[in-house]
């Protein structure tokens, strides 16, 4: 029988081969995502956005506008079956700021029933021309919805050409959690996208999708935040 000077001794030698036999393996650093926002969809070229995402490994947050909901519905069935996020972008893209609180709701909830009867049930909302009050948020609350705005706006609805819409999304001060504004619908948008995603990757981050938080977000001044795709990891 090992005596009880023994014992201590082989379980020091044994812990100490472990150690040796395998090291810690080094935590990986923290990426840090961006998120691309995409309003006023589905159109005409959504199509060619959500093929450039799908081949850069990429996700995108799409703002439907209801309308635009009811007349191409296999569009949304496409950003819901590659993985996209689809939120609310009212029924009309009118500014919420001029209406009264019930027209306000209707708008967002036309919107939600016409992507209820898609299985979609978004959980994010952005007011037309980034235009808010209070009212416009309790509106968007009351019916589980966050808003989101963003803090990269080239103002790509614009330009008829890539090239200035690429600069202006390398002239903005990317951080992590940042939100880019584009237009689906422009397809000088969809020309820019590809190098514009390169750009995004070569200043080291990655893309990734906007979801709901429980932890208010200063940079959004909302309850919102930015995290990788359940899709991909966007990088």
């Amino acid at each position: 029988m090992l005596n009880r000077f023994v014992i201590p001794v082989l379980i020091v030698v044994v812990m100490s081969l472990g150690f040796y036999a395998f090291p810690a393996r080094a935590a990986d650093p923290p990426r840090n995502y961006v998120a691309l926002t995409l309003d006023d969809g589905p159109d005409e070229n959504a199509g060619r956005v959500m093929n450039i995402l799908r081949n850069n490994n990429a996700r995108g947050v799409f703002f439907v506008i209801g309308a635009n909901v009811t007349a191409r519905p296999g569009q949304v069935r496409r950003m819901r079956d590659e993985g996209h996020v689809i939120g609310n972008h009212t029924y009309d893209h009118v500014d919420l700021t001029t209406l009264g609180a019930p027209e306000i709701g209707e708008q967002f909830a036309l919107t939600n029933a016409a992507l209820a009867r898609l299985n979609v049930v978004p959980d994010l909302f952005r007011p037309p021309f980034n235009r808010a009050n209070e009212s416009v948020w309790d509106a968007g609350w009351d019916q589980g919805m966050a808003m989101v705005r963003a803090d990269c706006d080239p103002a790509d609805w614009s330009y008829t050409s890539a090239r200035p819409i690429r600069q202006n999304v390398q002239n903005c001060d990317l951080q992590n959690g940042s939100i880019i504004q584009l237009h689906s619908w422009n397809a000088a948008t969809s020309q820019a996208l590809p190098g514009m995603i390169r750009d995004i990757r070569a200043r080291g981050f990655c893309l990734g999708i906007v979801k709901p938080s429980t932890v208010w977000n200063p940079l959004h001044a909302g309850w919102i935040e930015v995290a990788p795709s359940p899709e991909t990891d966007g990088c």
